[in-house]
């Protein structure tokens, strides 16, 4: 399964709740290349995804990871740890 759609099905195990801070987070990452302000506070699931792959490329999934250890949902961290980046 492509990066893409394994992000996807993590992105839509989260309640709308869980995916707005997801989302804040994200958009407030350290990263060099952080995305844009605004930008995912906007965004759906699927542009999310399009969002995490334009700017984080192949560091995306061990994004997510680390995001999702910080809402916390340890549950789907430990469902994808096995993917690699």
């Amino acid at each position: 399964m492509a990066m893409a759609e394994q992000l996807l099905r993590l992105l839509q195990e989260l309640d709308d709740d869980q995916f707005q801070h997801f989302k804040f987070l994200l958009e407030h990452s350290a990263r060099s290349q952080a995305i844009p302000h605004g930008d995912p506070a906007r965004a759906s699931c699927p542009r999310t995804v399009e969002l995490m792959l334009q700017y984080y490329a192949q560091h995306a999934m061990s994004l997510a990871r680390k995001l999702l250890e910080r809402i916390p949902r340890l549950d789907l961290v430990q469902q994808f740890r096995p993917l690699q980046d």
